[in-house]
């Protein structure tokens, strides 16, 4: 008879366990730390912006980033970056009788640039954080390359950052407010929000928006990670307009190769980063 009781204790736990299993939050109880393990990213980028009856550019990025777990609610995100952009001003430049007004077709700015994110996750619910960035910026357009109001051909960057996302099933919420400093003395403020959708656990569609210099930017952008390539490698696409004054357009192309974890991209965005 002990036995038999013994049994069906057994059986009644097992089934309360399938039970919990389904239940909301259950990501929770199996995620213990902010971030599971230390992981690696590598990145390019490309991204084409144009704007109606002025001038359009190109930009090609790499981008290198560490995520590293600080404790159970903790981690923290490291990146570099560099990009060059190339703007081409000819049509813009031209006299009335079609000559140049200077001697360059096209300008070049590099970039570089690194960002530090600390922040606190709830394991299944969501998460917080703060970042800081510094940047340089340098211009090539010939002779006279300078910032106007700055007098020299360099600009420097300072950017504080303080974001939140929030895990709902297979959506999360996100919003963010970035205040950048100028070092020739002006600041820029802009908020940001995402709404993404994960219809598989390697893709996610998502709806974008800012307000950065007081107009509004909405667009989309979906990102995959083929299950095939061993959860290894993810494809970004987006597209992205501000229809103001003059409309500008903005194409974006990106890849990623991840190390030190082989996990779905919902997986992945919620527990690695």
């Amino acid at each position: 008879m002990n036995t038999r009781r013994f049994a069906q204790r057994a059986a009644m736990h097992a089934s309360l366990l399938a039970a919990l299993a389904v239940l909301p939050g259950t990501a929770a109880l199996a995620q213990s730390r902010a971030v599971q393990a230390v992981n690696y990213e590598l990145g390019m980028s490309a991204r084409e912006i144009d704007t109606d009856d002025s001038t359009s550019n190109g930009t090609l990025g790499v981008r290198a980033g560490a995520n590293v777990p600080l404790g159970r609610y903790l981690g923290a995100s490291l990146v570099a970056d560099y990009s060059r952009s190339t703007i081409r001003t000819r049509s813009v430049l031209e006299n009335p009788d079609g000559s140049l007004a200077g001697t360059r077709p096209t300008c070049r700015f590099d970039r570089t640039g690194a960002d530090a994110l600390l922040f606190a996750r709830l394991p299944g619910y969501g998460r917080v954080g703060v970042g800081y960035g510094i940047g340089s910026i340098s211009p090539d357009c010939g002779d006279s390359s300078v910032f106007i109001g700055k007098d020299t051909g360099d600009l420097s960057t300072e950017a504080l950052r303080v974001e939140a996302e929030y895990y709902l099933g297979n959506f999360t919420l996100a919003a963010a407010r970035t205040t950048t400093d100028l070092d020739q003395g002006e600041k820029l403020t802009s908020n940001s929000f995402a709404v993404s959708w994960y219809p598989l656990d390697s893709l996610r569609i998502s709806l974008l928006g800012n307000d950065l210099y007081e107009q509004d930017t909405y667009g989309i952008e979906l990102e995959h990670q083929p299950e095939f390539l061993g959860d290894a490698l993810t494809v970004r696409v987006g597209y992205s307009v501000r229809d103001e004054d003059q409309r500008v357009s903005t194409i974006s192309f990106g890849l990623g190769w991840h190390f030190g974890t082989r996990v779905p991209l919902k997986t992945r965005d919620r527990e690695y980063r």
